[in-house]
């Protein structure tokens, strides 16, 4: 049975061959075939058998992929073994939900939760799937065109206007993740993908971000506000002996100067029932920038400290996305 990876699973391993000794285990990746970990427990006091939590051991075997996947040998969810010998004493599959949110039912409830049901021209439209392959989208064009593209896993032949190789990624992650690029549909005002209609923003966006969601399914928003660009400046330098009697000695050199590529985003007012969904934006771990007047993704970094849970029904609310790009820049 398939277990979101913020709920606690406990193991337990038996009681230890002789007081004191200890129950040796390991935890071994079933999609690896390895071992990611070996190790000791002991029981509590008072308590006859070792119990062990593996949550913290298996976290870092679930990962965020995003247009490239860093370990194709990874599946959706990751099945986890424990052992003591060549005794299973447990076996769990992780899948990647931070959510802690008891009442969540990936098959019944979905994974996208998108705060704008809205695209822009060229985006990635995102789609997650806890189970299965999603079905034919529906993409309707300003001069009355429809067309269907088809899932590049559940295609038999080629089709004009379908998700192709050359631009779709599978997202072998949790469940299947897909992305229908909308570049391939100039035109497109209405999109219809697994039940959720998209419709074209009218604030003709420069940046979407898309980023994890609580749940682990990818969403993405376009930035409907103004965005400002600063670059955070660290000089190092050095100091030099110099003649001061020349007007153009230098007495104190540059050596590098380190660069932050910085961004504040900004919504546009926000309804109550969008607001809600923010946190999954802004307290993510996996954040990318899609500049789409350059066509450029990069990896970004939120900066934020806080998220405040607005909560007055009636009002719109405004947001500020603080973010880094996640790459060193110099200049020497």
């Amino acid at each position: 049975m398939a277990s979101p990876i913020w709920k606690d699973y406990f193991v337990d391993l038996g009681a230890p061959a002789s007081a004191g000794a200890g129950v040796p285990f390991t935890v071994y990746c079933v999609p690896k075939s390895a071992t990611i970990f070996s190790g000791r427990a002991y029981p509590k006091p008072g308590e006859a058998t070792a119990v062990v939590r593996i949550n913290d051991l298996c976290a870092d075997y679930i990962r965020h992929y995003f247009l490239e996947q860093e370990d194709p040998t990874m599946p959706a969810k990751v099945t986890f073994r424990v052992l003591v010998g060549s005794t299973v004493k447990g076996e769990v599959e992780f899948y990647n939900d931070w959510s802690y949110d008891p009442d969540y039912e990936p098959a019944r409830d979905g994974m996208n939760f998108p705060v704008l049901s809205v695209f822009a021209p060229g985006q990635y439209l995102p789609l997650s799937l806890y189970s299965g392959s999603p079905g034919a989208a529906t993409v309707y064009m300003a001069n009355g065109q429809i067309f269907h593209p088809i899932p590049a896993k559940s295609r038999g032949a080629d089709f004009n206007n379908d998700y192709n190789d050359d631009f779709l990624t599978s997202i072998q992650y949790f469940g299947d993740s897909y992305l229908l690029p909308m570049a391939d549909f100039p035109g497109a005002v209405r999109v219809v993908m697994d039940g959720r209609t998209y419709t074209l923003s009218q604030a003709c966006p420069r940046y979407v971000l898309y980023y994890v969601n609580a749940y682990g399914g990818w969403d993405a928003i376009p930035v409907e506000g103004h965005t400002i660009r600063t670059d955070n400046l660290t000089h190092h330098n050095a100091g030099r002996v110099y003649d001061n009697r020349l007007s153009t000695a230098r007495g104190k050199v540059t050596i590098v100067n380190e660069i932050v590529r910085a961004f504040a985003f900004n919504t546009w007012p926000l309804t109550l029932q969008q607001s809600e969904r923010m946190h999954h934006l802004l307290n993510s771990p996996s954040v990318y920038m899609h500049d789409l007047e350059t066509g450029r993704v990069e990896p970004l970094t939120l900066t934020g400290t806080s998220n405040e849970r607005k909560d007055t029904r009636g009002r719109l609310y405004e947001y500020t996305i603080e973010a880094e790009l996640a790459q060193d820049r110099i200049r020497r």
